[in-house]
C-alpha cells in the first residue's frame, strides 16, 4: 500500500517544471510594469521638488539682483567714496578717446596677431624648485650664512 501511494506522488510531481514558462512570462510583464511604473513616480516626484528649488533659486537671484541694483546706485557710490578715502579723478588722468583712435588701435592689434602661426601643441607648465636663500638673495638680502647678493666673500 506503501508503494502505491509513492508511485501516485511521483505520477502527480513528474511534469510540475512544465508550466513554469507559462507561470513566469505574466509574472515577469508584471514586475516589469510595476518597476517602470514606480520609476515614472519617482521621476515625477523628484521633477516636482527640482521644480520648487528653481523656484527659490529665481527668487533668490531677483533679490541679489535688486540688493545689486540698489548697491550701485551713484548715490550710494558717492556716499561710500568719501569713507573709502577716494577722490575725483585729476583733469589729466582722464583721456577721452575718440571712437576712430579704438578702431585704429584695434586694426593694429588685429595684423599683429594675423602674422604669427597659433601653436599647435599644449601650453605646458614648468615648475622651478627655488629655495628660500635663493629668493632673499635675488631681492638682494643677506642670505643668513652667506653674503650679500652681488658681493664677494672675503677670506
Amino acid at each position: 500500500m506503501a508503494q502505491h501511494k509513492k508511485r501516485i506522488r511521483r505520477a502527480t510531481l513528474r511534469g510540475w517544471w512544465k508550466n513554469i514558462p507559462f507561470l513566469a512570462l505574466p509574472m515577469g510583464v508584471l514586475m516589469s510594469f510595476a518597476f517602470l511604473e514606480t520609476s515614472r513616480l519617482q521621476n515625477q516626484y523628484d521633477k516636482s521638488d527640482l521644480t520648487v528649488y528653481i523656484g527659490q533659486l529665481k527668487k533668490d537671484i531677483e533679490s541679489l539682483r535688486a540688493n545689486d541694483r540698489d548697491l550701485t546706485r551713484i548715490e550710494v557710490m558717492d556716499s561710500q567714496a568719501s569713507l573709502l578715502q577716494l577722490r575725483d579723478p585729476d583733469p589729466n588722468q582722464v583721456i577721452p578717446l575718440s571712437p576712430m583712435a579704438v578702431e585704429t588701435g584695434y586694426a593694429k592689434v588685429k595684423t599683429h596677431q594675423s602674422q604669427y602661426r597659433v601653436a599647435t601643441l599644449p601650453t605646458r607648465t614648468v615648475v622651478l624648485h627655488v629655495e628660500y636663500e635663493d629668493e632673499f638673495a635675488q631681492a638682494g638680502g643677506i642670505v643668513p650664512g652667506g653674503v650679500a647678493h652681488g658681493q664677494e666673500e672675503s677670506n
